[in-house]
């Protein structure tokens, strides 16, 4: 018998990874076949896998044994997951974007740097709180094309930034 490998890590998830069905009955990726309903996420930089399953797209099930009302109420799903690779990469800003080959309810979507250029549209935005606000203004500046002087150079914005900075990186998560 063969055990499956196991590994412990950080995830934060992100958005219900399911979609409508598409119309095949499985699909075919490099790492093996996945369910027609897998809005598919791939990173260039990042694809951490357990044989054939993706760590970036993560199973929340249902409690077992299930009960009757939650049953109704709870429908166990996958879910987007970064893991702490990302935050401790230079890019503090990275963003999900449609590929081109996406369809109305049949997307697939790319996660890259906010730094890396595509035509693109963004389609959602991750930010960690080990962002410096230095660091978080330029990335998204760069992200939408606007100057990042204005921000920078405004000790009230600043200040601001890096009061929040210090809430969220101090927060509480033990309790």
């Amino acid at each position: 018998m063969v055990l499956p490998v196991s590994r412990e890590f950080l995830a934060y998830s992100l958005i219900d990874g399911n979609g409508a069905k598409r119309a095949t009955t499985f699909q075919d990726f490099g790492s093996g076949r996945l369910s027609p309903y897998l809005r598919p996420l791939r990173c260039e930089s990042h694809q951490p896998q357990i044989m054939q399953h993706d760590l970036l797209l993560l199973p929340t099930p249902i409690a077992w044994p299930p009960r009757y009302w939650e049953l109704k109420n709870i429908n166990a799903h996958e879910e987007w997951c970064l893991d702490d690779w990302f935050p401790a990469q230079q890019d503090a800003c990275w963003v999900i974007r449609e590929t081109v080959e996406s369809k109305p309810l049949q997307e697939s979507f790319v996660l890259m740097p906010a730094s890396e250029k595509s035509d693109r549209p963004v389609f959602f935005i991750s930010l960690f709180a080990e962002t410096q606000p230095a660091q978080l203004v330029k990335e998204l500046a760069e992200l939408y094309n606007v100057a990042d002087a204005h921000a920078l150079n405004s000790p009230e914005t600043m200040e601001r930034l890096t009061s929040l900075y210090e809430q969220v990186r101090d927060f509480p998560l033990a309790k």
